[in-house]
Formats: C-alpha cells, structure tokens, sequence
C-alpha cells in the first residue's frame, strides 16, 4: 500500500512494472463503482417513471385535479358551469365528470334556526318565539339551475329569504288566538298554520278592535270553497323549494307577566292544596269514626258472646245440680229398699 493509500498487487510485471507494484483501485472507488446505476438501470429507471406518470395524472384528475370529476355525496346535489357558460346538474351521487367547470354544492334538506320573533295575540299579550325551519331544496332539474342562478351559492340569501317569510307570517297569524292558548291548547295548530303559509303563502285576516281596545277579533278570510284566501304568495314554490316542518323550539314571554303567572299559578297551587288537605281531613275524620263504630261493634258483639257464654255456664249448672239431686234421691230409696 503507497502513502495515499492505493492497494498494490504483489505477482507478475506489466509496462515496466512489476505486477507486485500494479494498483488496484482504492476501497472508496469500490464503493462508489458499486453505488453508481449502470446504463441499463437508468434506462429501466427512466422507463418506470414514463409509464408511472400518466397513472399519476389520471389518478390526480380521478380525485378532482385539474377539474376533470367532482365526488357527488348522497345528501347533495351539484350544479356544474362550464367554461363556455353552460350549466349541468348532477342529482345521483358518485364521481361525475365536470371538464374544468365551476361547481356548487347544494344540501337536500337542511335545518334554518332563527333569532326570537315577536308577536302580539288577541289578548294584547306578547310571546318571543325562536323556531326552526326545516327546507326541502328543489328535486327537478329545472327548479335547481332556477334556485341556482337567483342565489349562486349564496345560502345565506336563502336563510333570510325564508327568514322574512317566517316573521310576517308569525306576526300575521298571531291575532287569532290567545297569547295563553298559543302556549297551551293551541300550540300545535298555530304551528301548522305557519307551515301551510310558508307553503301556499300569506293569508288574508280580518281583525276587529274590540270594545276595551286592549284586545282584537281576527278570523280567516274565506274564498266560496271555505278555502284562505291568499293576501301573499309564497316566492318558495317559485323556486321548487319545499318545507318539511316548522317548530316552535321555545317561547318566552314578558318578565312582569311571568311573574304575573307564576304568582297566579301559586295561587291557584295553593287553593289545591288547601282542598286537598280539607279532603284529606274529611276522609281521616269519616276513617276514625268508622274506625270507633267497628270498635263499638266489636265490643258489642263480643259482651253478646260473654253473655250467651254464661248463660250456658248456668244452664250448665244448674243441670250438674239437678243431676246431684237426682242421684241422691237414687241413693235413698236404693237404701230404704235395703232395709
């Protein structure tokens, strides 16, 4: 081995030099000669990634690169405009083709819940109302591109179109009943009547002051057929859009008028209870006399049964004593016939 390092083999001669002082390459060269790809391996190499790129792009464009396919979720439908300004509609779910299209997603159906809505009832009473709304979105083809080009995308327009509606339609409705009914008896048909005019649209009422001037009169008014008469259409039909329900999720009422009700209920709590304790002295008081007259009866019935005891106990007696004489006077005349 030279000072750099270099292997020297020791047998046979070459070029002048003895094969004992021939170099053989260093061990760094080895390692380098045996880490360096051949010709043949950089051309397999380069082979493998000429055939992996075109998999590469079709599984980018697959998954929505480049915009070739947009993924159609079931609770959804998507509508597509192409670059030339043409629109598709996909309502089935799975991987659809959209050539570069601008997408928007829309929901089936989805919940609207709204900040409190005030109204005023017949009895001048006021209720606070927060409520959800639950919208069914068009299913025809043409109500969605419809839907789609009046809001474009835009749910939030949505919200406050249905919003609007909702609000009249609550301060409408609200005269025809009671601000108590509304709370109580009447709940579930005040909320079918805001259903069916979300629906069909604002009917027309008839209200009447009455004579305090604290409270009115409204009713329905009525086309021949008994039917409402519509005052407002409905811009959701317009558009295909449905309503699957309307709740009232909470009602709240002014704080003096709660406090009015809650003493009114105590009031009405505590005659209950007054009646119910006066009840339950009178049923304890009728249980202890009966209770004393089945005592009374008891002792009665058992100083009956002492004294039909001892009337028995005499007779008893009176025939052991008979029966005593008896065989005395047995005994005697047996002893006179003796003598």
């Amino acid at each position: 081995m030279n000072d750099k390092g270099t292997i020297w083999e020791g047998h046979g001669e070459r070029d002048g030099l003895s094969r004992k002082d021939e170099p053989v390459a260093s061990s760094d060269t080895l390692d380098k000669q045996c880490q360096t790809p051949s010709g043949q391996e950089w051309k397999a190499i380069l082979c493998l990634l000429i055939l992996a790129i075109p998999f590469a792009i079709m599984g980018w464009m697959f998954v929505g690169g480049w915009g070739f396919f947009v993924n159609v979720e079931a609770n959804e439908y998507v509508v597509c405009r192409t670059p030339a300004g043409h629109f598709r509609v996909y309502d089935t779910p799975g991987m659809k083709l959209k050539f570069f299209s601008s997408v928007w997603r829309y929901p089936r159906y989805y919940n609207v819940t709204f900040g409190r809505t005030s109204a005023t009832f017949n009895d001048n009473k006021k209720r606070s109302f927060e409520t959800i709304t639950s919208i069914a979105l068009p299913t025809t083809t043409e109500y969605q591109l419809k839907f789609h080009k009046e809001i474009i995308g835009d749910m939030e327009t949505m919200d406050q179109l249905i919003k609007g509606e909702v609000e009249n339609i609550i301060v409408a409705t609200a005269p025809i009943m009671s601000g108590q009914e509304v709370l109580t008896s009447r709940k579930a048909e005040f909320a079918q009547l805001i259903t069916d005019q979300i629906t069909n649209g604002l009917y027309l009422y008839h209200v009447t002051k009455n004579v305090d001037a604290n409270s009115v009169t409204a009713e329905i008014v009525r086309d021949e057929l008994g039917e409402p008469t519509i005052f407002l259409e409905s811009v959701l039909p317009i558009y295909g859009i449905g309503i699957r329900g309307f709740y009232i999720k909470d009602t709240q009422i002014p704080a003096e008028e709660a406090r009015c009700i809650e003493r009114k209920n105590f009031a009405e709590q505590l005659i209950i209870r007054t009646e119910l304790e006066t009840k339950l002295m009178r049923v304890q008081a009728q249980y202890d006399v009966d209770k004393a007259q089945a005592e009374a009866d008891v002792e009665v019935e058992k100083a009956k049964i002492e004294a039909e005891k001892a009337i028995m106990l005499n007779e008893i007696k009176m025939l052991d004593q008979i029966e005593d004489k008896t065989i005395i006077v047995i005994e005697a005349d047996r002893m006179l016939e003796n003598k």
